[in-house]
């Protein structure tokens, strides 16, 4: 009996000791799976965000006419983004700052908000700045970090370029 009370407080003791490091593999996890989503979403949005005569060619630029007919770089971005990770955002027409924010439809994340830097005169070259509050999943690394102040933040910068 006192061999099971010592093993029963020793799995306590160690599921209290390891739950902040099981929490750390879950953030780690996300990131990659937000470093995935937003890889996948640039590379599609590389892909299909050129405007055809720039193809054709030596110089390539990005479409970032939101007004166009073709597909441009931004609303690629944000389709395929939005289908990966199954998050909602509004619509991009009445967008002047650049930014997106897109929320979970199903509760799994916190709000997104995804930030495109480019120069307008030279639009080869985009920056993009993810960035969303971590959801945590357990209250025990809550209590160590704060509520809202653990923010995942990935970027990545988009050429135009090719690559055959």
């Amino acid at each position: 009996m006192k061999n099971l009370a010592i093993m029963v407080l020793i799995i306590v003791l160690a599921s209290i000791l390891f739950q902040p490091f099981f929490e750390m593999v879950e953030i780690f996890a996300e990131k990659a799976q937000i470093d995935s989503a937003v890889e996948s979403a640039a590379k599609s949005a590389r892909l299909s965000g050129f405007k055809l005569t720039d193809i054709r060619n030596l110089e390539k630029k990005f479409n970032f006419d939101m007004d166009s007919e073709d597909e441009n770089f931004i609303s690629v971005f944000c389709e395929v983004f939005a289908a990966t990770l199954k998050l909602e955002y509004e619509d991009l027409k009445d967008n002047d700052d650049n930014k997106v924010y897109f929320k979970s439809k199903n509760e799994r994340y916190n709000d997104f908000v995804v930030e495109f830097q480019y120069d307008k005169e030279n639009p080869d070259k985009c920056h993009i700045i993810v960035t969303t509050n971590y959801k945590f999943k357990r209250n025990y690394l809550k209590l160590f970090v704060g509520d809202n102040s653990f923010e995942l933040v990935r970027e990545r910068t988009m050429f135009a370029r090719m690559e055959n």
